[in-house]
């Protein structure tokens, strides 16, 4: 990405993507969703939450980490976490860290 364009990717047309049953929608879709994650756009990440929680979950907990990190790291973000926390939680205990992000979600 080129932040020098100012070439704005609406997010929707990838939640929607997220809330297919489909592997590949899911996958492809959160790529896109984790580079647009990365400036920790409040909006999105309430959006994120509010549309596409159950999915990113079920992918956060996916036994393939190259699979469940996009999900993951997305999870991370809407609870508020930094990029390291997040890494620091997958290296050590990531159910303990899903429920933990779970948890400041929900609160």
């Amino acid at each position: 990405m080129n932040p020098g364009l100012k070439i704005k990717i609406p997010a929707d047309p990838f939640i929607d993507m997220m809330n297919s049953i489909s592997w590949t929608d899911r996958n492809k879709s959160s790529i896109v969703l984790l580079s647009l994650t990365n400036s920790r756009d409040k909006e999105l990440l309430k959006q994120l939450k509010q549309q596409a929680l159950k999915p990113i979950v079920d992918m956060a907990k996916w036994k393939s980490n190259g699979h469940s990190i996009p999900g993951y790291l997305m999870l991370g973000r809407i609870a508020g976490w930094s990029d390291k926390e997040i890494m620091d939680g997958s290296n050590s205990n990531k159910a303990a860290s899903i429920e933990r992000m779970l948890t400041q979600i929900n609160n």
